[in-house]
């Protein structure tokens, strides 16, 4: 089975990332040649890729800044 990066909880997506946790990013994807896309904090290192094969992956997360819908705060 395929883990997909974006729907797990230790993904941070690039416009989330500390300085430190952008400055990794940017260095492993320079050296691979591909486009950063964000970090993944239980292994401490970029992401170059949101599909593959992972270990860590723990499965789909809702995180509160973008992906639970506006109509799980609303009443009615």
């Amino acid at each position: 089975m395929l883990a997909d990066c974006r729907l797990c909880r230790h993904f941070v997506p690039l416009q989330y990332c500390s300085n430190k946790e952008l400055e990794e990013v940017i260095s492993l994807a320079n050296a691979r040649g591909e486009e950063p896309l964000g970090y993944c904090r239980k292994y401490r290192r970029g992401v170059t890729y949101y599909t593959g094969k992972c270990p860590g992956f723990t499965g789909w997360e809702e995180k509160t800044y973008y992906t639970v819908p506006i109509t799980k705060f609303i009443k009615g």
